[in-house]
């Protein structure tokens, strides 16, 4: 392999690392109105079990990618559990299964840096 098809090959490199930190970079609160096409009270109104948010230091919103993919889905089976008179039962699951993803993400961050 040629010095410049070195070169190329770690410029593929980082710009494939580049694109994995924007996949997982948060969204804001406006980025997420406008993926949804909804205003700020609705999205405000959604249930954090629904549409899991991150605050920041200075009050906002930030929601992960992934989550706001996933909401029209979550969406869907919130809104027929409302209808059957399920809600606090659904709501519930939703919580459990962010408790859970987030004790897999604070113990995968740990673990990544311990020594």
């Amino acid at each position: 392999m040629t010095r410049e098809q070195e070169i190329i090959a770690e410029q593929r490199k980082i710009q494939a690392l580049r694109e994995r930190v924007r996949a997982v970079s948060h969204m804001t609160t406006g980025e997420v109105r406008a993926h949804l096409h909804m205003s700020r009270a609705t999205l405000y109104d959604i249930p954090a079990e629904v549409l899991p948010w991150a605050p920041t230091p200075g009050g906002d919103r930030r929601y992960h990618p992934a989550d706001v993919a996933a909401y029209p889905a979550k969406a869907r089976r919130w809104s027929a559990a409302k209808e059957k008179g399920r809600e606090v039962e659904v709501l519930q699951a939703f919580r459990a299964e962010i408790e859970e993803r987030d004790q897999r993400a604070i113990a995968d961050a740990l673990s990544g840096w311990a020594a």
